[in-house]
């Protein structure tokens, strides 16, 4: 499965090829050099040509280390983006799903009333226009790093030649990101990367643990909480607690 460099080139891996030039273009971008790019520089652009190149509105990708420590990597718009944070300020929904069970969360309509398992995402996804939700776990055997999330503003499942065509972009996903990970000359910038999202919430977490005498689970729902009762990223509302110009004591 190696290719120089120690890298693994994904277009090599069976099954499965891209069924279109244009995917194909996209994999072999995975392989690019990312000299002068930063990984979240190189993964967005993964995330537009994605969006580009299947069948859907928005892209999203997320590292995932455990529940609570969910970096949103990259994504191809703002509505992308803002489903991705509104599963982590909520606690709840496709890429979370797919994350626990190790397994594709395909959602075709999320305007329908026999969906109870999101009451709190799904209204929020549906006001964003999103009626399609498609959650695939980057795995390796049981190592999971993160999820790769499809949106779309239409009903509808995909074909199977347009899953097939995910499971392969899924994979080499799996394979870019071990790869950078085990980069060492791109590992420094990456931690920076992607370690400051939690970094600050996990101070902000911190902080509203002093602030109200209670445990960091509480005090994480809280962050949530407040983030989405104001229409804004956890990230956001954390930078806010961090440079202390926001307070939750009295709040209670």
């Amino acid at each position: 499965m190696s290719g120089s460099g120690g890298e693994v080139n994904p277009l090599s891996r069976e099954p499965g090829q891209p069924s279109t030039p244009q995917l194909r273009d996209l994999l072999s971008s995975l392989l690019a050099s990312r000299d002068g790019a930063t990984a979240a520089g190189h993964y967005r652009g993964l995330c537009r040509a994605a969006a580009a190149a299947l069948p859907v509105r928005g892209v999203s990708l997320s590292l995932i280390v455990s529940p609570d420590s969910t970096t949103l990597l990259a994504s191809s718009d703002a509505t992308s983006e803002r489903v991705a944070d509104l599963q982590f300020t909520l606690g709840e929904g496709p890429t979370r799903d797919a994350f626990h069970s190790g397994a594709p969360v395909l959602e075709p309509d999320l305007d329908s009333a026999s969906l109870t398992r999101w009451p709190g995402f799904t209204p929020a996804a549906l006001d964003l226009g999103i009626r399609t939700v498609f959650a695939f776990p980057l795995q390796v055997g049981a190592i999971r790093v993160g999820v790769l999330c499809l949106d779309n503003d239409r009903p509808g499942l995909l074909t199977a030649r347009e899953l097939a065509d995910v499971n392969v972009l899924v994979d080499a996903c799996v394979v870019s990101v071990l790869n950078h990970l085990g980069d060492e000359s791109t590992q420094a910038g990456w931690a920076d990367e992607v370690g400051g999202y939690m970094s600050v919430v996990h101070q902000a977490t911190g902080m509203i643990m002093v602030q109200l005498a209670t445990t960091a689970e509480r005090a994480l729902l809280r962050l949530r909480g407040h983030a989405f009762a104001k229409n804004l990223s956890v990230a956001v509302v954390a930078a806010e607690v961090v440079a202390r110009r926001l307070s939750f004591v009295n709040w209670e």
